[in-house]
């Protein structure tokens, strides 16, 4: 998936001024892929109008078409795109974008596009006047299909347990007994692997939830109280001013959830640094620096490049593949505990010992994603098996 954000001079410039924006796009469309998904979108400052544009614009669009507009048609028309708030059907409060200062006039200069090939990913394309941000553009939004070959398995309601209670000994000594207790519940033990594991599962994921508790999802900024919260939906209701005096209440009551957020904001970090100050004299460090890490620790972009020996990127997905293959058998040429491990393997049956399964629940990694059972490997290491599970 490519997207190219793009923000077009305003009529104040002169075409030498647009051209060279164009230019600029050029040179980004040339490291895109021909089957590779596509999205360029942003405020354009051109008007493409009601009248459709064959294999360009739909029927959809809003207001006349300018020169700006025109040059966009014809950019369209060289990339194959189309213009997506104008394939679907909208009342006209629905596709304008922009205001124009006094309230009066509103055009529609704001567009999202797509590759011509592609329109049957679009499954909605509109404006949100509503949206709550003071600004006299609308926010343009639309709803694709990512893909229609494979079928995406969405995970809902998984539950996240409070695993930093197992770091305490009487806690986890509680989850242990807990499962303890309800394996003994157990009316019959199925005799097959299966079924044996259902049951662990469910008992492991009940005894979590009672003595260990479920988290629930902070909101983004945890300092936003329920009050903030009603504040910025009295601002929401002057959103769409139009008049002098309701202009100046959207004002006000920006100006007070901006104050009452920062308010807020002092009073958390003043109790968080005091709960940080108390964990530490409880000698609960790691506890305490897991906290530090997280609100005021630097944030470090992850980048998914590819690049090859002379540190060029690579975008072709065949140019991908030889790169890796080629970094797999450097990095294991002449390896020898690979060798070794590999001669154990073929001396070894294909059986699973014991020893061999505690090894490798020793060495499960924390803070990693359940799988399709729901059950985090912390929840498995914090057991006493032989005494919790041993029937």
């Amino acid at each position: 998936m490519n997207v190219i954000q793009c923000y077009m001079p305003t009529g104040s410039y002169d075409d030498e001024a647009v051209e060279n924006v164009y230019e600029q796009i050029d040179d980004v469309w040339e490291m895109i892929g021909r089957n590779e998904k596509v999205i360029v979108l942003g405020d354009w400052n051109a008007a493409v109008g009601s009248l459709s544009e064959e294999n360009v614009t739909g029927k959809y669009g809003y207001g006349r078409r300018n020169s700006r507009g025109d040059r966009l048609i014809e950019f369209c028309k060289e990339k194959e795109l189309v213009i997506a708030n104008t394939l679907f059907q909208q009342p006209m409060n629905r596709r304008y974008t922009w205001t124009k200062p006094g309230g009066v006039d509103k055009y529609q200069i704001d567009y999202i596009m797509i590759r011509r090939s592609q329109m049957k990913y679009a499954l909605q394309c509109k404006t949100y006047p509503g949206a709550d941000i003071y600004t006299d553009h609308n926010l343009v939004f639309m709803k694709m299909r990512l893909d229609t070959k494979r079928k995406i398995r969405r995970v809902l309601n998984i539950k996240k347990y409070n695993l930093s209670k197992l770091k305490e000994p009487n806690l986890k000594m509680n989850y242990q007994e807990a499962v303890k207790e309800k394996i003994k519940e157990v009316q019959e033990i199925p005799t097959d692997i299966d079924g044996k594991w259902n049951i662990i599962k469910s008992v492991i994921k009940e005894a979590a939830s009672e003595t260990l508790g479920i988290l629930k999802n902070a909101p983004r900024k945890p300092w936003i109280t329920e009050y903030v919260i009603e504040l910025i939906e009295e601002r929401r209701k002057y959103k769409n001013a139009k008049t002098i005096e309701d202009k100046i209440k959207y004002k006000h009551w920006r100006n007070v959830v901006n104050r009452e957020a920062k308010r807020a904001k002092e009073n958390w970090l003043g109790e968080l640094h005091k709960e940080i100050e108390e964990d530490l004299k409880r000698g609960k460090v790691d506890k305490a620096y897991n906290m530090i890490n997280k609100y005021f620790g630097q944030r470090k972009m992850k980048v998914n490049t590819i690049e090859d020996e002379n540190r060029k990127l690579l975008f072709e997905d065949r140019e991908i593949a030889k790169r890796w293959k080629s970094y797999v058998e450097n990095l294991y040429d002449d390896n020898e505990e690979l060798k070794e491990l590999e001669e154990e393997q073929e001396d070894n049956s294909n059986e699973i010992t014991r020893g061999e399964f505690d090894e490798a629940l020793k060495r499960l990694k924390p803070k990693k994603a359940c799988g399709i059972d729901e059950v985090p490997a912390e929840l498995i290491q914090a057991l006493d098996v032989e005494r919790n599970i041993g029937r």
